[in-house]
Parts: C-alpha cells; sequence; structure tokens
C-alpha cells in the first residue's frame, strides 16, 4: 500500500493507497528555503487522484515527474490555471499562512486536472482530483 510521506521521504501514515509505493517513489524534492513550500513537512497524493494519473501517465516514473514539476511550479508561485484575481488571493494567503490552491492541466488533449492544495499553516500540501475537494 502506498503511504503519505514527509518532504524528506519519511513515513507519516502507512498503506494510504491500495499499490505499494517503493522507497525510490517516496522521494519527490528536499525543503528549500523557498517561502512557499519552505515550511511543508508533509506530502499527500489522494488514493483516487494517484489511481487517475497512474492510468493516465501509465508509469510511477512519469507520474512523479508531474508530481514534481507541479511542486516545482507552485514553489515558483506558479498556481496553473488559477484566474488572476484567485492568483492575487493566493499571493495573499502565503503571507498570513492561509490556504494556497493551484490549479495544473495534466495533458494539453483532455480536460483531466489536478488541485494541489497548500493547508492553512503550510505544514501539509495534498495533490487531489477536483471531485475529491
Amino acid at each position: 500500500m502506498g503511504d503519505v510521506v514527509d518532504m524528506n521521504g519519511n513515513v507519516i501514515l502507512s498503506g494510504a493507497s491500495e499499490e505499494q509505493i517503493s522507497d525510490d517513489d517516496r522521494y519527490i524534492m528536499t525543503n528549500s528555503n523557498d517561502d512557499v513550500i519552505g515550511s511543508v513537512k508533509q506530502f499527500a497524493l489522494t488514493g483516487n487522484c494517484e489511481d487517475k494519473l497512474l492510468q493516465h501517465f501509465e508509469s510511477p516514473d512519469r507520474l512523479n515527474k508531474f508530481i514534481a514539476e507541479s511542486v516545482g511550479r507552485f514553489a515558483d508561485k506558479d498556481f496553473g490555471t488559477v484566474c488572476a484575481e484567485d492568483h492575487e488571493s493566493n499571493l495573499q494567503s502565503l503571507k498570513c499562512k492561509s490556504m494556497v490552491m493551484g490549479v495544473y492541466k495534466v495533458s494539453e488533449r483532455n480536460d483531466l486536472k489536478v488541485y494541489l492544495i497548500m493547508d492553512a499553516g503550510h505544514e501539509m500540501m495534498t495533490m487531489l482530483m477536483p471531485e475529491d475537494y
């Protein structure tokens, strides 16, 4: 079963999804000194999101690359396809440690997209499908 891990690959919650995740798959990226994700201690991927993305990408390596790219964009304050008003709201939320949300298209050929949410307090980041929200 898959696990919820912190940003350094340490297991926080065992058996969070149906499929076993290898140790090599747990590492997403190191905490940076960047004020956007620097305080994030845990990253979670909902089971539904994992299933749909694995079905789309057809390999854990391609899935991991997409996750890392999305988190990197988020760290660079690129919140994906959110409107200008939501982008400004996210920038304000970063200052007061409120919830911040990015929306990322998985592919240009379909409407598949994911939400990347950094919870209030900025210690937890979750990737999920819109229907999981």
